[in-house]
């Protein structure tokens, strides 16, 4: 039972999340990319992560 609670708890608060644009989506050739060594983060990412405050970290500068 508890394990339903935190679960309905988690699939709300995913919810709210994505009504308030903090979700990403990403197609399978970005998904593919991403897995290289020597991926870097395009400017939809970064532009993303600066919007809610996540810390870039150095040497992940954009893609253009």
């Amino acid at each position: 039972m508890a394990e339903n609670i935190k679960y309905l708890e988690k699939l709300d608060r995913s919810r709210k999340e994505l009504e308030q644009g903090k979700t990403i989506s990403f197609s399978m050739e970005e998904l593919k990319e991403m897995e290289k060594d020597d991926w870097k983060p395009t400017k939809r990412i970064i532009d993303f992560m600066k919007k809610f405050g996540w810390e870039i970290v150095a040497g992940n500068e954009p893609e253009d």
